[in-house]
């Protein structure tokens, strides 16, 4: 393991220069990924967003709020912009492992979005789903299967309107699905719409 050096949290592009002259003085990052508060002298926990990330969590002092109340920058983005060069002035950061709660800055990378996603699907194999295979999918196999068994047009119970209310999609979905003999998976990845039609 390298060994641990503290720096102080970067300035943040939505704070004035007052504000960030105490959002720096308040909080040290580590290469470690971890989080320094000077104001109770211990590492601040950090907890994960929704979507996985550890971030830093400041609420700005009444007397000094102006538009907004606190920021939530993200660990990693933190330990990126103190730890890694950007000579390129790329816009992400990339864990190289894919565990978003790894924050080592040796795990970090500056990357496009381009890059990033390119990561995602050939070094951590994390392919997009579509169709059925997506979490937000409305139709599974089995309704697939059951609407092109039963599908009859114009049919009060099985036509295509019929069966996209039953299932909550767009007729269009259950009409692309009979059109393709239910090969085609792309339609059906937005519950209750369109999806990528």
């Amino acid at each position: 393991m390298i060994e641990e050096i503290w720096k102080s949290v970067p300035k943040h592009k939505n704070l004035n220069e007052e504000q960030n002259e105490l959002f720096t003085n308040k909080f040290m990052i580590s290469n470690h990924g971890r989080v320094w508060s000077n104001t109770n002298n211990k590492i601040k926990v950090c907890h994960p967003s929704t979507r996985g990330y550890l971030f830093l969590n400041w609420s700005i002092p009444k007397h000094l709020i102006t538009t907004q109340k606190g920021i939530c920058p993200k660990v990693h983005r933190l330990v990126a912009t103190q730890f890694i060069d950007n000579p390129d002035n790329k816009p992400e950061v990339n864990h190289k492992d894919g565990d978003k709660l790894n924050n080592l800055v040796t795990n970090l990378e500056w990357c496009t979005n381009k890059e990033n996603i390119e990561h995602s699907w050939h070094v951590l194999g994390n392919f997009p789903k579509y169709g059925c295979d997506s979490p937000y999918s409305a139709l599974t196999e089995d309704k697939v299967k059951f609407i092109l068994d039963n599908y009859t047009p114009r049919h009060k119970e099985f036509g295509a309107r019929a069966l996209a209310r039953h299932f909550g999609v767009h007729h269009k979905t259950i009409l692309k699905y009979i059109n393709d003999n239910g090969k085609e998976r792309i339609g059906i990845s937005n519950v209750g719409g369109l999806g990528h039609e």
